[in-house]
């Protein structure tokens, strides 16, 4: 039901645009889902907040359609346009090697175009730092984020020091 995270003197933040080092990125995905990732004995990706996914011809495009009752810890209702700005933020200050662009076309759906073509897997590492959060939590008190996240993941910060460890709660 608890969890403690330990890091280096580089985790100094839980904030997913500004966490350094691999710290950041692993505990990210603890308290906030992520569009893809890979199960053991899958054979290719998985999501929890995505209904449904179909990938061009091509491979190099991605037409994907969010649940329509994912919310944040907070109440919050998650749509495609909460991803939609966290990728744009999230390219501000790093950058996302396999992803050309992401878009909105509707308020659960959106569009992705891959740099490289789709192999299995790939999509967990094109869209691996692309968390649900809302934007409007997020502008509300971004500073909250550094140390008390507000996502939609299986947990919740109860306590983090900077350089050292965060602790974390099971939601339900």
């Amino acid at each position: 039901k608890t969890m403690v995270a330990t890091g280096a003197l580089t985790f100094e933040t839980l904030d997913p645009f500004y966490t350094n080092g691999i710290e950041g990125g692993r505990i990210g995905s603890v308290w906030s889902e992520q569009m893809f990732y890979t199960a053991v004995g899958q054979p290719s990706e998985v999501s929890t907040i995505l209904k449904d996914w179909t990938i061009s011809e091509d491979g190099y495009t991605v037409d994907w359609e969010l649940y329509d009752n994912i919310y944040d810890h907070e109440g919050n209702h998650i749509t495609a346009s909460d991803l939609v700005w966290f990728y744009n933020k999230y390219k501000e200050n790093r950058a996302f090697a396999n992803l050309e662009s992401f878009e909105q076309t509707g308020e659960y759906t959106g569009r992705f175009k891959m740099v490289y073509a789709y192999y299995p897997s790939f999509l967990t590492r094109a869209c691996m730092n692309i968390v649900a959060i809302s934007q409007a939590e997020y502008e509300k008190n971004p500073d909250r984020f550094r140390y008390d996240p507000v996502g939609t993941g299986p947990y919740h910060c109860i306590n983090f020091q900077s350089g050292a460890t965060a602790t974390f709660e099971q939601t339900y």
